[in-house]
């Protein structure tokens, strides 16, 4: 209602209303809570990016699976999402573009520990027999 009363004097021509301290004050006010609720939603903004970045790629894919399981998106939809996390892992472990996949998602190579799985006549027997020459081991 005040305003209104504001709006009469400036008709009147008896003072300026933009000059009135309420109209000063409340126009002060008015950007001080804005600029305020600005800047509370750019700091929960960058919170919450903080906690986005903290959250392994390993993590991030099994999210996406378990929506592209229960039909919340499409598959393409979790291809995109997929290549999204793996450019961003690229970058993040400093990759080429067109490298393989990280070590995470390739499969194991055989251990320098283990001998490698023979096969065949030439396999050695329990216990580390080793194997019977051709012929049954018979001398000539």
């Amino acid at each position: 209602m005040r305003w209104c009363v504001l709006v009469a004097e400036a008709v009147r021509g008896e003072k300026d209303p933009l000059r009135q301290p309420e109209v000063i004050w409340g126009t002060v006010a008015l950007s001080l809570a804005l600029l305020g609720g600005a800047l509370i939603i750019w700091l929960a903004d960058r919170w919450r990016k903080r906690l986005v970045q903290n959250r392994s790629a390993a993590e991030e894919l099994s999210e996406y699976r378990q929506l592209l399981e229960r039909g919340e998106i499409t598959e393409e939809e979790y291809e995109r999402l997929r290549a999204r996390v793996s450019q961003r892992l690229r970058m993040e472990l400093q990759l080429p573009a067109g490298s393989a996949a990280p070590a995470a998602t390739a499969p194991p190579a055989a251990s320098a520990t283990e001998p490698p799985a023979a096969s065949g006549p030439s396999s050695p027997g329990p216990e580390g027999a080793s194997p019977s020459p051709p012929g049954g081991g018979q001398g000539a």
